[in-house]
């Protein structure tokens, strides 16, 4: 029986695919499966993809190699319909992790049936890393998953989950989101979970030095994400009819989204979504003074000449740098 089933999705990522692959190779836990699904990258990565997991005849991988690029989503859920293993867990291929994670991370689930198991990780830097500490479930559901919405990460590689969960309520990746399409199938797997544990150990290392990752695609790009997965997730609490209790958190949710409010047509979706929308935006401890005052316009539907004078700006500045 396949223990984990590890899905990871393989772009670009000639520079960090060895660390990558021997991290997962040095594993404790027996039975693992791997799936790495090559999106078409341009350069090496696949070259040396296969020649490392070569070097691994006794361990089950399987390379999957996609006929055009599709993206990080579309990968993933090609990993999750092949995935045979009792939990499933993801990982990106620009990062690494400690033997000793998927063993640690299957035992505690085991240990109290739980549906998904998280852990800490660590933010990697040039010279420096940062712990970050994840959600502990130990208190209120509603609780802890609207701290989840509001912490504004939703990473899905820190953890694994019951494969029967994902299938029993058909969660995929959602590829028209971009940015935070991660976020969107995590929030959504907890709702749906009965146990969850958290193991208060980082074993997860994020490489934020990689320039050409989706973490550095830009603001704008990041914040059209968040917009995106914010609209979905609030039509899913709606068809789960449980709104109310999370529409504060999904409020809390687009503060890390900078220019929504130049939106008008997610501003109306806002609206007509989340009725008290207006209380949390005019909040200037959770949003700041300068775009408290970008609220209130928006508020009183002048979110449209405050987006023109910004765009003129920006043609001015674009006029100065060419001369």
């Amino acid at each position: 029986m396949v223990t984990v089933s590890v899905i990871i999705p393989v772009y670009k990522v000639e520079k960090y695919i060895e660390r990558c692959v021997l991290s997962l190779m040095a594993q404790t836990l027996e039975d693992m499966e791997f799936i790495f699904v090559e999106d078409c990258s341009p350069d090496n990565t696949l070259i040396i993809l296969k020649r490392i997991v070569s070097l691994f005849p006794n361990k089950k991988i399987k390379i999957i190699s996609q006929q055009v690029n599709c993206g990080p989503s579309e990968a993933r859920n090609k990993g999750l319909e092949i995935a045979s293993g009792e939990y499933v867990g993801f990982m990106d291929s620009d990062d690494f992790i400690d033997p000793d994670m998927f063993e640690s991370l299957y035992t505690v689930a085991l240990k109290n049936g739980a549906d998904v198991v998280t852990s800490d990780f660590l933010m990697c830097h040039e010279n420096h890393s940062d712990l970050w500490k994840t959600t502990d479930w130990n208190e209120d559901k509603i609780k802890c998953l609207s701290h989840q919405i509001t912490s504004g990460f939703g990473s899905v590689c820190h953890m694994i989950a019951k494969r029967e969960l994902i299938r029993e309520h058909a969660l995929s990746f959602d590829s028209t989101i971009g940015f935070y399409e991660d976020g969107h199938f995590l929030i959504r797997l907890l709702y749906f979970a009965s146990t969850i544990v958290r193991v208060p150990k980082a074993f997860y290392h994020y490489d934020c030095t990689n320039q050409g990752s989706i973490c550095h695609s830009g603001l704008r790009h990041m914040d059209e994400g968040r917009l995106k997965a914010f609209s979905l997730l609030s039509e899913f609490f709606e068809k789960q009819q449980e709104i109310k209790p999370y529409e504060e958190a999904l409020a809390r949710m687009c503060n890390f989204s900078r220019r929504f409010l130049l939106h008008a047509r997610e501003y109306k979706r806002f609206r007509k979504t989340l009725p008290q929308y207006n209380i949390y935006l005019l909040d200037t401890k959770w949003y700041g003074k300068k775009r408290t005052i970008k609220a209130a316009l928006a508020i009183f539907y002048l979110g449209g000449i405050l987006k023109s004078c910004e765009k003129i700006v920006d043609e001015i500045k674009g006029t100065f740098r060419s001369e």
